[in-house]
């Protein structure tokens, strides 16, 4: 279709533009936009050669509006030509949930994995101009098209499609003259938002990763780049939420829109990344740049600083002259220049906020005007804005013409093969100290911790919003340098999230956005949180740069645990605390040792013999769990692990001690002092500075002259007059001080100390959260006894205390001192661990309110607060686990539904800690084989003894009120799956499985059906694998039900969860070589959801030994998904590894 535009274009129109509704986005976000009168003009062809403009309007709040009229002379300069979008096609709920900022294209949130704006028709306009020759370029009839651009030498259109009756976005070529349409991609992923690099290549955004995003668990996107033939899909970005909308820089890099989550909801925004073309280079250049975040000590809760959805870009257009431009919630903006050190943004002089923008080579940039009726040309310099033409439903608008090529950028990746390449990179920090976050206790920041957000590939509900967060995997602790530095190597291409942590393993300061390393890369920052304009300090090197870089990169067993924050925040408060250990997932096995035992003692007996063990990376592992524990009774072992041949092995003891040490410890921390290795030292270091509150300026970095210090300070002051120093200090008015005297007290003190204690408690009620924590914790430590009847006290007053309305936030953490109080005294008698310290709670717990009042006052949001579970219910069963009570029996109930149901979080091919502790504290209940029968006649079995009392008991569950409570059946066979230890079980459960199996699709089918066959992975019985098998080979294939319509939220029709991928994984961990042909088949079906043939491919790593490694490794060459991909790496590098003896 080719027509003249200028019949489209009305004579004159005058429209006046008011913004209002007290509630709405533009009134929020900016209240004088909201209360501004504009008035705009349309250009009018009664002056011959001139056209009439818009210009920039002025206007006070009063509503009074000035306007001018700006004259378009005969020689203005219009582009040659434009490509745009024709027949805008919203995206509306509940297939779809965007966020748009101020109404245009620009976005908090965008959870589709599609271009944020669609239409039905390709256009050009040549040149662009009002009386332009208008051509269709194509028509996808019911199709969708969307963000085209243009090749360098203005020949080809390069766009996103999804064909009528398709079910991906693709990307696509055409030819500018609207000939030869052609496919780029192809396969069950959505591809879109195509640009093309200076050296050819085409980068695009695509749901190839594999992987869920953390927030609503849709597929996550990331930057791919290919041949311009389609070939060679290679991804540059690694993101575990979503990357949209890649340009290419005027200096050849990539900028683009980040969806910047943390810990699912803890952090909800988009911002304007910058990286070079071999992905490499990562850094913001648009976004929120947050001062010091307020922080209450009282509550140990942080002040409300718009971690939710308070902060979008969008429409990202890199000028001609280096800066890149976007739309966000202050309108149109600019960048400073790429290379100018200054984080300062310029505001386009414009009156109105754009639908979007793109950039032209001469410095102007087209624009979508309000409402998507009209496309303009925008005079940065001047805000000048003519429009070229008015049709409904246009947007999209970018320059068609030849344009200079930005310069080719040389890669920095190591050469050789993508897959073969270094896995690792470094990482440098100036000074953890140059931070923003003053409000922080910095002079606690003793270590830093590298932890990996690894995403996951389960969905749990069929809800647009399903809430799964990520694993998070602890890479391992580096000391600091005394100057606040830190050099690590870290796995490359991986999330990466730093934590500023004290001398006990706690956070101080928690880094909330995700960083990555490419392969080889080193990257540098100056502080954690630091000033965004800052320069780095003109100092001699860091000294923590002056040694090698230590490797933290998370091998052996390291701590995993359930990063799924569901409140907001997380930088200052307990949160991430709370999720390290009361969502933990590898602490509290649940295999029983050789004697039978299943305890807190065991696992300290397990730890200290896995610490002595022949392989480097578990001796790590040991002492970095031992330190999580904090058991005294792990000290002698520890002490031990100081003189160990690996040096990580020795500062991971060291830290350990700090955390778990005593008076005992004292000594071999100072002989550790000269340790040939600066970490070791730095961590005994640290390790006695903790335990006596006191530093004499110890620094193994610059020399070891001052280790005998140390020596003369003890020599100088005994016992008794170390522990008087901290008896005096505790009365202290600064709350840092009292921390560190409570905590010091709590590893060196006596009879003495106790009775401070307990008097500093009773007289200061009030004092900081934190404080009154550590306080009540070293009662424990110090199994004092006598502070049995406080400590029952604290936890009583507090268990079902209102603490009223929230003051701020209330998701961060301003109604939880109560929760945490209670939870803290419950821990300290548990860790004194007599009977008259843990029967209070055995007697209390019935009294408790339901667990999720206490997830809800923690911060966690009201549709989640049924899905984590509760700091009080988890210190209760960690003391009833760490000692010998009497009959729990009475609590049995209570503790089965204080069990946190799955719906609205991620789904784990294994059970979480807390659900491990549950089942070891209930094998010690009399009624446990009445708890697994009761499930199993909830379930059908016919051949079941319930027990009518406990029926309720088993299928009550938690609320979830945007994706529903689980229903009886469902519930109970969580309960099952939790609790049964016992394998004699086994052929009960797989005749369950096969029973639900053969029942039609519902909810309840694919919930019992994903809990019993991971239930028979966990049992690990042999007669199980037929079931699994036939499940993953005769049972319909996920994508046999079909796939959504995009654009959609959702990808297959099937229901949730998949429980093909629970049988997959099952099979894994029974272990056996018989199941190997079916998974290799599982893992090579694409008809197999996503989630499904990963795994597939992590069964086959379990079974590494067993598989044709090169057959795998053939296989990962060309697989499609890098999330298993990766996996089948891993079994080359396991076998690989495994010809390899440890080395210290």
């Amino acid at each position: 279709m080719v027509r003249k535009t200028g019949t489209l274009l009305p004579a004159l129109l005058i429209i006046i533009h008011t913004c209002t509704g007290a509630n709405s986005l533009a009134e929020q976000h900016n209240p004088d936009m909201a209360r501004a009168h504009w008035i705009w003009t349309s250009p009018s062809p009664t002056a011959i050669g001139e056209w009439e403009c818009y210009t920039r309007k002025t206007f006070d709040l009063t509503g009074k509006v000035t306007s001018a009229v700006v004259l378009i002379t005969a020689d203005f300069q219009w582009p040659a030509g434009v490509v745009f979008v024709g027949d805008y096609v919203p995206l509306v709920e509940p297939a779809n949930f965007t966020v748009s900022v101020l109404g245009s294209r620009a976005y908090f949130e965008h959870d589709a994995a599609c271009p944020p704006a669609l239409g039905r028709r390709l256009y050009k306009l040549v040149p662009a101009k009002p009386d332009g020759e208008l051509t269709l370029l194509h028509d996808a009839g019911t199709g969708l098209v969307a963000a085209p651009c243009v090749s360098w030498d203005g020949s080809t259109v390069y766009f996103s499609m999804v064909k009528a009756a398709d079910k991906f976005f693709h990307v696509y070529a055409i030819g500018a003259d609207g000939s030869d349409l052609i496919q780029l991609t192809h396969g069950p992923y959505h591809d879109y938002e195509p640009a093309q690099l200076p050296d050819g290549r085409i980068i695009f955004c695509s749901t190839r990763l594999g992987s869920r995003d953390e927030y609503h668990g849709n597929f996550a996107s990331a930057i791919f780049a290919m041949n311009d033939d389609g070939s060679n899909i290679t991804p540059l970005t690694y993101h575990i939420v979503a990357d949209h909308e890649p340009k290419v820089t005027a200096h050849g890099g990539i900028a683009f829109v980040r969806c910047d989550n943390f810990f699912e909801r803890a952090k909800v925004e988009t911002r304007i990344h910058h990286i070079r073309p071999d992905g490499t280079g990562g850094m913001a250049v648009l976004g929120p740049d947050r001062s010091a975040i307020g922080f209450d000590r009282t509550f140990a809760a942080e002040r409300n600083s718009a971690w939710l959805r308070q902060n979008g870009f969008g429409s990202v257009a890199p000028l001609a002259d280096g800066r890149i431009a976007a739309i966000c919630q202050n309108g149109l903006v600019a960048s400073g220049l790429f290379d100018s050190g200054t984080s300062r943004f310029e505001k386009a002089p414009v009156g109105f906020v754009p639908f979007d923008v793109s950039p032209l080579p001469d410095g102007r940039v087209f624009c979508t005007g309000p409402g998507r009726s009209w496309i303009g040309l925008i005079d940065w310099k001047t805000g000048k804005t003519a429009k070229i033409l008015s049709l409904d439903k246009i947007h999209s608008a970018v320059f068609l013409g030849s344009q200079p090529r930005p310069p080719v950028l040389a890669s920095q990746l190591p050469a050789g093969a993508q897959n073969r390449r270094p896995q690792t990179g470094l990482l440098l920090c100036q000074s953890v100290f140059d931070t923003k976050q003053t409000n922080a206790d910095l002079s606690s920041i003793k270590a830093v911790r590298i932890v990996q957000g690894k995403p996951f590939t389960l969905r749990s509900a069929m809800h647009r919003f399903d809430h799964i967060g990520v694993e998070g995997i602890e890479l391992g602790t580096v000391p600091l340098a005394p100057d606040g530095s830190f050099y690590v190597e870290v796995p490359a291409d991986t999330a990466l999230s730093i934590q500023a942590i004290d001398a006990e393993g706690r956070s101080v300061i928690n880094e909330t956005t995700w960083i990555y390393v490419r392969p080889g890369e080193h990257v540098s920052c100056i502080g954690c949180h630091n000033r965004r304009a800052s320069a780095p300090r003109s100092s001699t090197m860091p000294m923590a740069a002056r040694f090698a870089p230590v490797k933290l990169l998370g091998r052996g067993t390291p701590h995993r645990f359930r990063a799924n924050n569901g409140g907001n925040g997380c930088a200052l408060n307990l949160q991430y605390d709370r999720f390290r250990e009361a969502a933990a997932i590898t602490l509290f096995p649940v295999t029983a040792k050789s004697d039978g035992s299943l305890n807190r003692s065991a696992d300290i007996v397990q730890l200290s013999e896995q610490l002595q063990s022949a392989d480097v990376l578990e001796r790590t592992s040991a002492a970095q769990t031992l330190a999580l524990l904090r058991d005294r009774s792990s000290i002698p072992t520890l002490a031990k692990a100081l003189e160990d041949a690996s040096p990580q092995v020795r500062a991971s003891a060291a830290l350990a001690l700090s955390a778990c040490g005593n008076r005992s410890a004292v000594r071999p921390l100072l002989e550790t002092l000269d340790d040939r290795n600066v970490f070791a030292a730095q961590a005994a270091n640290i390790a006695l500075e903790n335990m006596t509150a006191h530093s004499v300026g110890f620094n193994p970095f610059m020399g070891r002259s001052n280790a005998g210090k140390w020596q003369e300070y003890l020599a100088r002051n005994d016992w008794e007059a170390i522990e008087s120093r901290l008896i005096r200090m505790l009365s202290s008015r600064d709350a840092v001080v009292q921390l560190s005297c409570a905590r010091a007290l709590g590893h060196v003190g006596s009879e003495d100390a106790k009775a401070a204690l307990r008097e500093f408690l009773a007289q200061n009620p009030n004092a900081s959260l934190r404080v009154m924590m550590a306080a009540i914790r070293s009662l424990g430590h110090l199994r004092d006894a006598q502070a049995i009847p406080m400590l029952t006290t604290i936890f009583r007053n507090n268990m079902t205390k209102d603490p009223g309305k929230a003051p701020d936030l209330h998701e961060l953490g301003w109604l939880q001192r109560p929760v945490y109080l209670t939870a803290t005294a419950a821990e300290a008698l548990g860790r004194i661990g007599s009977g008259d310290a843990v029967q209070p709670l055995i007697e209390s717990a019935p009294d408790l309110l339901d667990f999720w009042k206490y997830t809800f006052w923690c911060g966690d949001h009201s549709w989640l607060m049924g899905c984590q579970s509760s700091p009080i219910h988890y210190r209760i069963l960690e003391a009833i686990d760490r000692s010998q009570p009497g009959n729990i029996d009475p609590i049995v109930p209570s503790i089965l539904k204080s069990i946190p149901i799955d719906t609205d979080r991620a789904l784990l091919h294994e059970t979480d800690s807390y659900e491990n502790l549950v089942a070891r504290v209930l094998a010690r209940s009399s009624l446990y084989r009445q708890v697994i029968e009761t499930c199993l006649a909830v379930l059908g079995d016919t051949d079941a003894e319930p027990a009518g009392n406990l029926e309720e008991a088993v299928t009550a569950s938690a609320p979830a009120i945007s994706v529903g409570p689980h229903d009886p059946q469902s519930r109970a066979a969580q309960i099952i799956s939790i609790v049964c230890l016992d394998r004699t079980y086994a052929r009960r459960l797989w005749d369950i499985f096969n029973r639900y199996r053969a029942m039609g699709p519902s909810r309840p089918r694919s919930w019992v059906c994903f809990y019993t066959a991971r239930l028979l992975g966990r049992l690990s019985d042999d007669e199980s694998i037929d079931s699994l098998v036939a499940a993953l080979r005769d049972d319909a294939k996920e994508a046999s039900f079909g796939y959504e319509d995009p654009p959609n939220v959702f990808v297959y029709k099937a229901l949730t969860p998949f429980y093909r991928a629970a049988a997959a994984g099952a099979l894994g961990r029974i272990n056996s070589p018989r199941a190997i042909g079916t998974l290799m088949e599982a893992l090579t079906d694409y008809d197999n959801a996503v989630s499904v043939r990963n795994a597939a491919a992590n069964a086959l790593l379990n079974l590494s030994e067993h598989v044709d490694a090169d057959r795998l490794d053939a296989i990962a060459q060309t697989y499609p998904e890098v999330s298993t991909r990766r996996t089948l790496l891993q079994i080359r590098q396991r076998a690989t590894l495994s010809k390899a003896s440890p080395s210290p």
